[in-house]
């Protein structure tokens, strides 16, 4: 219950499960842990604290697909400057379906990403954009790259 993971809504859940209200600040004190008579329910706090921790993890995995995706270069082909073309994106694209995966997987976890579904919800049609746009990209560059010749020996 000290770990980092437990935030204002799992002490919401403890007051709740314990029909008490309590202020968790800095005068918080074992004393007052004792008084709440946690150990009446074990087994609720011990599915609260439980909860707090695959909280944590999910909201770490989507911080750390926040961050990449903010971030994440392309790079283009300027051999021709009247048309750049789209470089590699081999690991781009690997990138993407391992964090498309791992958002349907924090999807999966039901009761566990309520509190921050409509980030993972944002996140999961981000990705599927970028995936969409990539793909419509590449086969119009594709389609170019054909057609190019063409077009300008005529």
């Amino acid at each position: 219950m000290h770990g980092e993971t437990m935030r204002d809504r799992h002490w919401t859940q403890l007051m709740t499960v314990t029909k008490k209200t309590f202020e968790k600040g800095p005068e918080f004190c074992f004393k007052d842990l004792m008084e709440l008579q946690l150990h009446e329910f074990a087994d609720d706090v011990s599915e609260i604290v439980d909860q707090s921790v695959k909280e944590a993890k999910i909201e770490k995995k989507l911080t750390a697909i926040k961050t990449i995706w903010s971030k994440m270069p392309v790079s283009f082909d300027c051999s021709n400057p009247d048309c750049p073309l789209l470089g590699d994106l081999g690991e781009v694209i690997e990138r993407l379906e391992g964090d498309s995966l791992e958002m349907m997987g924090m999807t999966s976890q039901g009761r566990f990403i309520e509190f921050c579904k409509p980030v993972v919800d944002e996140w999961s049609g981000k990705l599927r954009a970028i995936d969409g746009t990539l793909s419509v990209w590449t086969k119009v560059q594709a389609n170019w790259c054909r057609l190019e010749p063409i077009f300008m020996q005529s």
